[in-house]
């Protein structure tokens, strides 16, 4: 008698930083991807600080609500918050590509904890198939300086993972130039400067 074996789509986990690669990454998984997955795993890290809030900005604190006693855990929650939006809206980007069973999960990065670090511990405990994220395309200085999270997780996860590249992303307030744009085409005058 033959036994049928059941073939098991990957567990990917998508570490998703907020920043204008977002949507390219969950749209480059959307394609390579859907229908070939059992689950997503979509996941954010906000950091947040107690010395480096400024009540009135990031996480909209106001001066009437900084007791000492309730400052820690409204800095905490209003992070958090700030997480779960973020991945709400990268869930719908993901539904409005046909990708239904996705499941989120905020981090929160205290400065004892480093947004690498908290990335791999939750790997490890979510043992995904493949991990995939987004290059921001630093340079040699801002990796040796800051570090790169993606950098971080291909030398310290214990699964493989997918770097998506920047290619054809816009650069915060970089013009969008079409291809053709400096071509003239066939026919067209030329304006005489001046």
């Amino acid at each position: 008698m033959a036994e049928t074996t059941e073939q098991k789509g990957t567990n990917l986990l998508v570490a998703l930083d907020g920043s204008d690669m977002c949507d390219h990454v969950i749209d480059w998984c959307a394609k390579h991807f859907s229908g070939k997955t059992d689950k997503i795993h979509m996941v954010h890290v906000v950091e947040y600080s107690l010395a480096t809030v400024n009540p009135r900005t990031e996480f909209g604190l106001d001066y009437s609500e900084l007791d000492e006693v309730n400052l820690a855990t409204k800095v905490k929650q209003k992070a958090y918050n700030k997480g779960r939006k973020h991945l709400e809206k990268c869930g719908n980007r993901f539904a409005s590509q046909g990708v239904k069973s996705v499941e989120s999960k905020v981090l929160l990065a205290h400065p004892s904890k480093s947004v690498k670090g908290l990335l791999c511990e939750h790997a490890d405990n979510l043992k995904p198939d493949v991990i995939v994220c987004g290059s921001r395309g630093k340079g040699y200085m801002g990796r040796l300086f800051l570090g790169s999270v993606s950098d971080y997780l291909m030398h310290n996860a214990k699964c493989t993972v997918m770097v998506i590249k920047d290619e054809g992303v816009p650069k915060p307030g970089a013009k969008e130039k079409k291809m053709d744009e400096d071509v003239p085409k066939p026919g067209a005058k030329e304006k005489k400067i001046g």
